[in-house]
Protein backbone atom coordinates (compact mmCIF):
# COMPACT_ATOMS: atom_id res chain seq x y z
CA UNK A 1 0.00 0.00 0.00
CA UNK A 2 1.40 3.15 -1.03
CA UNK A 3 1.34 5.90 1.75
CA UNK A 4 1.19 9.45 0.57
CA UNK A 5 1.21 12.38 3.39
CA UNK A 6 0.74 15.71 2.23
CA UNK A 7 4.58 17.31 3.25
CA UNK A 8 5.52 14.27 1.05
CA UNK A 9 3.74 16.03 -1.95
CA UNK A 10 4.98 18.18 -4.16
CA UNK A 11 3.24 21.56 -4.31
CA UNK A 12 1.87 21.34 -7.75
CA UNK A 13 0.49 18.18 -6.82
CA UNK A 14 -1.29 18.90 -3.64
CA UNK A 15 -4.92 19.31 -5.20
CA UNK A 16 -7.05 17.23 -7.07
CA UNK A 17 -10.50 18.17 -8.98
CA UNK A 18 -13.41 15.59 -8.04
CA UNK A 19 -15.15 17.49 -10.47
CA UNK A 20 -12.79 16.67 -13.50
CA UNK A 21 -13.51 14.51 -16.75
CA UNK A 22 -11.79 11.62 -15.46
CA UNK A 23 -14.02 11.61 -12.31
CA UNK A 24 -17.74 9.70 -13.04
CA UNK A 25 -20.54 11.82 -12.14
CA UNK A 26 -21.87 9.57 -10.04
CA UNK A 27 -21.07 10.04 -6.43
CA UNK A 28 -21.52 7.23 -3.04
CA UNK A 29 -22.07 9.43 -0.12
CA UNK A 30 -21.34 7.39 3.39
CA UNK A 31 -21.05 8.07 7.08
CA UNK A 32 -17.67 9.00 7.36
CA UNK A 33 -17.01 9.75 3.64
CA UNK A 34 -17.66 10.17 -0.20
CA UNK A 35 -16.92 7.63 -2.84
CA UNK A 36 -15.64 8.89 -6.34
CA UNK A 37 -15.32 6.87 -9.13
CA UNK A 38 -11.68 7.50 -11.54
CA UNK A 39 -13.07 6.11 -14.97
CA UNK A 40 -9.42 6.84 -15.75
CA UNK A 41 -8.07 4.34 -13.76
CA UNK A 42 -10.66 1.98 -12.71
CA UNK A 43 -10.49 3.02 -9.12
CA UNK A 44 -12.73 4.62 -6.68
CA UNK A 45 -11.73 7.30 -4.12
CA UNK A 46 -12.89 7.73 -0.27
CA UNK A 47 -12.76 11.16 0.48
CA UNK A 48 -13.13 11.65 3.96
CA UNK A 49 -14.77 14.13 6.42
CA UNK A 50 -12.79 16.90 7.47
CA UNK A 51 -13.06 16.06 10.83
CA UNK A 52 -11.26 12.16 10.20
CA UNK A 53 -7.32 12.34 10.88
CA UNK A 54 -5.08 11.42 8.46
CA UNK A 55 -3.77 8.64 11.05
CA UNK A 56 -7.18 7.45 11.74
CA UNK A 57 -7.83 6.60 8.26
CA UNK A 58 -4.07 4.72 8.08
CA UNK A 59 -5.00 2.90 10.64
CA UNK A 60 -8.03 2.07 9.23
CA UNK A 61 -6.62 1.29 5.49
CA UNK A 62 -3.81 -0.98 7.38
CA UNK A 63 -7.01 -2.78 9.23
CA UNK A 64 -8.68 -3.10 5.73
CA UNK A 65 -5.49 -4.69 3.84
CA UNK A 66 -4.73 -6.96 7.35
CA UNK A 67 -8.63 -7.99 6.94
CA UNK A 68 -7.96 -8.98 3.32
CA UNK A 69 -5.08 -10.88 3.52
CA UNK A 70 -6.32 -13.09 5.91
CA UNK A 71 -9.36 -13.92 4.13
CA UNK A 72 -7.04 -14.34 1.00
CA UNK A 73 -5.06 -17.11 3.44
CA UNK A 74 -7.82 -18.51 5.32
CA UNK A 75 -10.63 -17.71 3.20
CA UNK A 76 -14.83 -17.05 4.79
CA UNK A 77 -16.93 -19.93 3.16
CA UNK A 78 -20.64 -20.53 4.11
CA UNK A 79 -23.21 -23.11 2.53
CA UNK A 80 -26.36 -21.38 1.82
CA UNK A 81 -29.49 -21.67 -0.08
CA UNK A 82 -30.20 -19.31 -3.16
CA UNK A 83 -32.60 -20.17 -6.25
CA UNK A 84 -33.83 -23.57 -3.81
CA UNK A 85 -30.11 -24.75 -4.53
CA UNK A 86 -27.21 -25.51 -2.05
CA UNK A 87 -24.53 -22.98 -2.98
CA UNK A 88 -21.61 -21.50 -1.42
CA UNK A 89 -21.01 -17.76 0.08
CA UNK A 90 -17.33 -16.64 -0.28
CA UNK A 91 -16.14 -13.48 0.80
CA UNK A 92 -13.20 -11.91 0.29
CA UNK A 93 -12.15 -8.04 1.23
CA UNK A 94 -11.50 -5.40 -1.20
CA UNK A 95 -7.75 -3.91 -0.67
CA UNK A 96 -6.63 0.09 -0.33
CA UNK A 97 -3.92 0.28 -2.75
CA UNK A 98 -3.20 4.18 -1.68
CA UNK A 99 -4.04 6.30 1.44
CA UNK A 100 -2.69 9.96 1.77
CA UNK A 101 -4.26 13.45 2.53
CA UNK A 102 -4.30 16.06 -0.20
CA UNK A 103 -6.78 19.00 -1.54
CA UNK A 104 -9.63 18.21 -2.94
CA UNK A 105 -11.40 20.62 -5.66
CA UNK A 106 -15.05 20.36 -6.43
CA UNK A 107 -17.61 23.45 -7.74
CA UNK A 108 -14.64 25.69 -6.96
CA UNK A 109 -14.78 24.92 -3.48
CA UNK A 110 -10.49 23.63 -1.98
CA UNK A 111 -10.36 21.55 1.18
CA UNK A 112 -8.03 19.11 2.73
CA UNK A 113 -9.05 15.48 3.27
CA UNK A 114 -7.43 12.31 3.95
CA UNK A 115 -8.33 9.81 1.38
CA UNK A 116 -8.41 6.12 0.32
CA UNK A 117 -7.60 4.97 -3.52
CA UNK A 118 -9.13 1.06 -3.90
CA UNK A 119 -9.87 -1.17 -7.10
CA UNK A 120 -13.54 -0.17 -8.30
CA UNK A 121 -15.89 -3.28 -8.08
CA UNK A 122 -18.56 -3.72 -10.43
CA UNK A 123 -21.88 -4.98 -10.09
CA UNK A 124 -24.96 -4.37 -7.46
CA UNK A 125 -24.52 -4.31 -4.00
CA UNK A 126 -25.75 -6.20 -1.73
CA UNK A 127 -28.65 -5.13 0.73
CA UNK A 128 -32.01 -5.78 2.97
CA UNK A 129 -34.68 -7.45 0.62
CA UNK A 130 -37.16 -4.96 0.94
CA UNK A 131 -34.35 -2.22 -0.59
CA UNK A 132 -33.75 -4.54 -3.54
CA UNK A 133 -33.78 -3.04 -6.97
CA UNK A 134 -34.73 -5.89 -8.75
CA UNK A 135 -35.66 -9.56 -8.19
CA UNK A 136 -32.25 -11.03 -8.50
CA UNK A 137 -30.93 -8.44 -5.88
CA UNK A 138 -34.02 -9.51 -3.51
CA UNK A 139 -33.28 -13.18 -4.15
CA UNK A 140 -29.62 -12.85 -3.16
CA UNK A 141 -30.39 -10.64 -0.56
CA UNK A 142 -33.16 -13.47 1.14
CA UNK A 143 -30.06 -15.52 1.32
CA UNK A 144 -28.24 -13.74 4.05
CA UNK A 145 -29.46 -12.68 7.34
CA UNK A 146 -28.04 -11.03 10.17
CA UNK A 147 -26.25 -14.54 11.33
CA UNK A 148 -24.84 -14.21 8.17
CA UNK A 149 -23.09 -10.62 8.35
CA UNK A 150 -22.69 -11.81 12.41
CA UNK A 151 -20.78 -14.89 11.40
CA UNK A 152 -18.35 -12.83 8.81
CA UNK A 153 -17.49 -9.95 11.60
CA UNK A 154 -16.77 -12.79 14.24
CA UNK A 155 -14.02 -14.79 11.42
CA UNK A 156 -12.42 -11.42 10.56
CA UNK A 157 -11.89 -10.54 14.49
CA UNK A 158 -10.56 -14.29 14.98
CA UNK A 159 -8.45 -14.75 11.80
CA UNK A 160 -6.88 -11.03 11.79
CA UNK A 161 -7.30 -9.43 15.32
CA UNK A 162 -9.40 -6.97 13.81
CA UNK A 163 -11.92 -5.75 16.36
CA UNK A 164 -14.90 -3.20 15.43
CA UNK A 165 -15.94 -4.67 12.02
CA UNK A 166 -19.35 -4.53 11.74
CA UNK A 167 -20.41 -5.20 7.46
CA UNK A 168 -22.90 -3.90 6.23
CA UNK A 169 -24.52 -5.27 3.00
CA UNK A 170 -24.68 -1.83 1.41
CA UNK A 171 -21.04 -1.85 1.63
CA UNK A 172 -20.81 -5.91 -0.22
CA UNK A 173 -20.71 -6.19 -3.79
CA UNK A 174 -21.78 -9.77 -5.15
CA UNK A 175 -21.31 -11.80 -8.24
CA UNK A 176 -23.40 -15.65 -9.27
CA UNK A 177 -21.32 -18.08 -10.58
CA UNK A 178 -24.24 -20.19 -11.26
CA UNK A 179 -21.65 -22.96 -12.84
CA UNK A 180 -19.90 -23.15 -10.01
CA UNK A 181 -23.18 -22.57 -7.69
CA UNK A 182 -20.90 -19.81 -5.47
CA UNK A 183 -22.02 -16.19 -4.53
CA UNK A 184 -18.48 -14.23 -4.32
CA UNK A 185 -18.53 -11.40 -1.85
CA UNK A 186 -16.54 -8.11 -2.21
CA UNK A 187 -16.58 -6.44 0.66
CA UNK A 188 -15.41 -2.80 0.33
CA UNK A 189 -16.09 -0.98 3.87
CA UNK A 190 -15.67 -2.70 7.40
CA UNK A 191 -17.87 -0.69 8.99
CA UNK A 192 -19.88 2.34 8.91
CA UNK A 193 -17.69 4.70 11.08
CA UNK A 194 -14.07 3.76 10.39
CA UNK A 195 -13.36 5.29 13.91
CA UNK A 196 -14.76 1.81 15.47
CA UNK A 197 -11.88 -0.36 13.79
CA UNK A 198 -9.23 -0.90 15.73
CA UNK A 199 -6.10 -3.73 15.22
CA UNK A 200 -5.42 -5.90 18.46
CA UNK A 201 -1.95 -4.33 20.25
CA UNK A 202 -1.52 -1.40 17.52
CA UNK A 203 0.79 0.93 18.19
CA UNK A 204 -0.40 3.29 15.61
CA UNK A 205 -1.50 6.53 17.18
CA UNK A 206 -1.37 10.28 16.52
CA UNK A 207 -3.45 13.16 16.82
Amino acid sequence: MKVITFDEQPLEARCFALDGPDIHPETYPGQDSVVFRNDLTGCVIHVYNRDIAFWEVLTYAQCVNTAASSLDAHPFIENIKFEDMPYKACARVNPVKEVGETFFVINGNKSKHAYTVSPFIDGFSLCWPNQASDEEQRAVARSFNMLFYDGINEFIRSQSRIYGVDINPVNVKFAIDRNQRKILLVITDLAKNIKNVTRLNSSLGGG
